[in-house]
């Protein structure tokens, strides 16, 4: 789980005065970890196996062939 740390401060309050937990703040919930990322709004939360996921930054690729021996 992905949130950002306003939205996990307010995870972790509902937690707290649902008692489900006793000694110390989770560092999971429900039993999922989370991880804390700030460029997200606070509206947003992305939950899911991040294993199976790889995020990249795509560019469009382009190639300009000439049959020419001298262009531009």
């Amino acid at each position: 789980m992905v949130l950002d740390l306003r939205t996990k401060e307010l995870a972790v309050k509902y937690v707290a005065a649902t008692g489900l937990y006793k000694t110390r703040l989770p560092n999971t919930l429900y039993g999922y970890p989370f991880y804390e990322q700030n460029d997200l709004s606070q509206s947003e939360l992305y939950f899911g196996d991040w294993a199976f996921y790889i995020i990249g930054d795509r560019q469009t690729v382009s190639v300009q062939t000439t049959n020419e021996v001298f262009s531009r």
